[in-house]
């Protein structure tokens, strides 16, 4: 699996330094740098898209489950691990999972629970909500999870190899919408290797574009 990251100009140059250093890194752990931009971008200013504090956010981990993430050599377990371990760093929020294919549903509500949430999340299967991809209607109902979190402290975690060929709901707009309500969308891009070790249809352009509109990472 390959992993890049969008580096957003206003950006601490030392932070964006530590982001480059994730596309070595296997998927877990590249979540793992994820989970840990939550805290070194904290600080004293005023919230904002770039002000994430260290602990009492509300997360939504949003999982690619489409037929695609099942195809790709050990994409869905590699996506699966990846969200275990975020959740496993994130012990003071309140976190949920989403989960999508042709449909989006909420497997698991915003919760401090992380033991419930981790049995959940090894029990998953691909395909299970249809084959295809519907990445904007995930937004959606992951962004719905989130009403009434004060703006600057709701994120969004998408896991996923991009492949959007479904739904009503258009990403971008999604994104955009997430936008206006101050909510951050980190996009991580996971796709298992087809032939060899060369990449098995990761979208990197829309996954970095949801990032963008909302000023997060892709990783």
């Amino acid at each position: 699996t390959r992993w890049r990251h969008q580096r957003v100009p206003a950006l601490a140059v030392r932070r964006a330094a530590w982001l480059r250093l994730l596309s070595a890194l296997p998927p877990a752990l590249a979540l793992a740098g994820v989970a840990t931009i939550w805290v070194t971008s904290a600080g004293p200013r005023r919230a904002s898209f770039r002000t994430r504090p260290t602990s009492g956010r509300n997360l939504v981990v949003l999982l690619d489950a489409s037929a695609s993430m099942a195809t790709a050599s050990g994409g869905f377990a590699t996506a699966q691990r990846a969200v275990e371990r975020f959740v496993e760093l994130r012990r003071y929020d309140r976190l949920a999972l989403v989960m999508f294919g042709s449909r989006a549903a909420v497997l698991a509500p915003l919760t401090h629970d992380r033991t419930a949430l981790l049995a959940m999340a090894r029990q998953l299967s691909p395909a299970v909500l249809g084959t295809e991809t519907a990445i904007g209607d995930g937004l959606a109902v992951a962004l719905r999870l989130l009403e009434g979190t004060p703006r600057g402290s709701g994120g969004i975690v998408l896991v996923s190899d991009g492949r959007n060929n479904a739904g009503v709901l258009d990403p971008r707009t999604a994104a955009d919408a997430a936008a206006d309500h101050g909510v951050i969308v980190d996009a991580v891009g996971v796709a298992g290797a087809a032939e060899g070790n060369s990449e098995a249809g990761l979208d990197e352009v829309l996954l970095h574009d949801l990032a963008a509109r909302t000023r997060g990472e892709f990783i």
